[in-house]
């Protein structure tokens, strides 16, 4: 064949074994050009430079790669943008069953436990503190159910207070006033104990509670204002002001409208309350667990935020609206918030516009 013989010098050479279709292609080039085998040497120097040409399906797949990337630039710096994110709230720490008494004897002790809700800050001031939330969940009085709350507490620590949710005897164990000598014996660990830990300030503590909790806040600043030592051998910490969300204020009234029909027939809050199987035979016990016992002209009392549902099943909103007529009649500094449509307890008392109200009444009387 020209062609090999040409490059090669003889059929055994490179070109010598190339395939028939690849002599023949070439040299019918060669012989298109009308040249011999002299001719076929530009013919095989072109077969040469065009073996690159195998690369351009990869260069042209490159090229629409780049400009498919470059067309998405926009949408790549977009994912890359930065933010200036600012908080107006703060972060917390949740410290769980933290005891502050211990009841009974050695074989049958009984420990009262509180949950802590506390605002965390990396790195806190000098001399900065912030006030105190002793709250006291609802229960009709017995078992307090202490840990499903906790969600909604946080939401008080990240406006920055402390929250001490405090578990106290049950009406079961021991009748009134144990559930008030309970908080003071709260208020007195968290003093003790705590407070410089938690940079909490013991001199802006408010008591907090909804239903019979909001009732349990009432009567322990009440009875405090009135000069009843409840733990003769604790001292008494100043309360600057209770909220109480739906509370029953009034035990006469309590043992006048008697059992919701939706609870069973065992159900009797009052009566175990007091430690007594008929309320009403027993007066003098409903006067003292009733928070009207303890308002009088002229006798200073801590503020008092009121917020009751108008819908309210298990507890008559007229106890927080004769409650209220009685505080501003005496002269005290309340305010009373009634929720329209709202039944007992639950989420609304824990919306936003109600946190507000809340911490506007704290901060107020700070």
């Amino acid at each position: 064949m020209p062609l090999a013989e040409s490059r090669g010098g003889a059929s055994g050479g490179v070109w010598g074994n190339a395939p028939t279709v690849f002599r023949a292609l070439n040299s019918k080039e060669a012989t298109n050009k009308g040249a011999g085998s002299e001719a076929s040497l530009p013919v095989t120097s072109r077969s040469r430079r065009s073996a690159p040409k195998l690369l351009y399906p990869l260069l042209a797949y490159c090229r629409a790669e780049w400009a498919r990337l470059d067309s998405r630039k926009g949408d790549i710096l977009l994912m890359r943008q930065t933010r200036t994110v600012s908080l107006d709230t703060l972060e917390y720490l949740y410290i769980p069953d933290v005891t502050y008494a211990t009841y009974g004897e050695t074989q049958r002790k009984m420990q009262r436990k509180m949950q802590l809700i506390i605002p965390y800050r990396p790195q806190w001031q000098d001399g900065e503190t912030v006030p105190l939330i002793v709250f006291l969940p609802g229960s009709a009085w017995y078992r307090q159910e202490m840990y499903n709350g906790i969600p909604a507490l946080a939401k008080l620590a990240e406006r920055g207070f402390a929250v001490a949710s405090v578990q106290y005897r049950e009406s079961k164990i021991a009748p009134f006033p144990a559930q008030v000598e309970d908080v003071h014996r709260a208020i007195h660990h968290i003093a003790e104990q705590l407070a410089k830990l938690f940079h909490i300030d013991m001199a802006r503590t408010f008591l907090m509670g909804n239903s019979s909790g909001g009732h349990i806040a009432l009567l322990t600043a009440l009875r405090q204002a009135a000069g009843i030592a409840d733990v003769s051998e604790l001292l008494n910490f100043p309360i600057r002001g209770v909220i109480a969300e739906s509370a029953p204020s009034d035990l006469f009234l309590c043992a006048k409208e008697g059992v919701p029909a939706n609870m069973p027939a065992t159900f009797h809050p009052t009566a175990d309350l007091l430690g007594v199987s008929c309320p009403q035979e027993h007066p003098e016990k409903l006067a003292e667990a009733s928070a009207q016992t303890y308002l009088a002209p002229g006798h200073a009392v801590p503020p008092i935020l009121l917020l009751h549902g108008d819908s309210d099943a298990q507890v008559n909103v007229a106890h927080s609206r004769t409650l209220y007529e009685r505080l501003t009649q005496n002269g005290a500094d309340a305010d009373y918030i009634e929720l329209v449509g709202v039944n007992h307890g639950g989420a609304p008392f824990w919306t936003e516009d109600v946190l507000q109200i809340i911490a506007d009444f704290i901060h107020k009387h700070c």
